[in-house]
């Protein structure tokens, strides 16, 4: 979402996310991912990406958390 901290960071649509503050999303399974990327708004999370269509190595970036408003 634009209000993101995800869009602030640069996450694009088609974006695989490949692991969350260092766990591997395939150990967290999708409920998981999601509860470790909430959490208290100001603070940070960590997400290794493989950016949509580029053959860069995965990247790790820091995404602020944030209250998202629709």
């Amino acid at each position: 979402l634009e209000s993101g901290g995800a869009a602030e960071a640069g996450l694009q649509p088609g974006d695989a996310i490949l692991a969350i503050d260092g766990t591997p999303v395939t150990e967290l399974g999708f409920q998981g991912s999601i509860e470790r990327i909430r959490g208290t708004e100001g603070t940070t999370v960590s997400l290794l990406i493989r950016r949509a269509g580029s053959e860069e190595p995965p990247r790790e970036i820091v995404v602020p958390r944030r209250r998202i408003s629709m």
